[in-house]
């Protein structure tokens, strides 16, 4: 998601409902998460939860892309444990019913 968004200001709603942007945005973030089931994917790659078993960054990587057009998301670490996976994307459009194009991370 962005920190600059313009095209969720109440005054880019026609008939505004106050608070009506803050609906949309999170129903977009829902929307997104759902099409990005980072566990299944990982599970899919035979990487699983294991107190012995290891993976490279690379697995990871490759198995993650496979949800995201070929695009390798951010993944961030605790420790040795994966605690995280960020997905990035470019918007063309408005936020709230534009396009959301897979993006390499950052």
């Amino acid at each position: 998601t962005g920190t600059c968004i313009n095209t969720i200001e109440p005054t880019c709603y026609t008939d505004y409902t106050p608070q009506e942007e803050v609906v949309d945005y999170l129903q977009k973030a829902v929307d997104l998460f759902k099409t990005l089931d980072t566990y299944k994917a990982l599970a899919a790659a035979n990487i699983t939860p294991s107190s012995s078993a290891t993976y490279t960054l690379d697995e990871i990587h490759s198995a993650l892309s496979d949800i995201h057009d070929g695009f390798a998301p951010y993944v961030g670490c605790d420790g040795d444990n994966l605690n995280e996976a960020w997905y990035f994307y470019y918007v063309r459009g408005n936020l709230i019913t534009g396009d959301f194009d897979p993006a390499e991370k950052r």
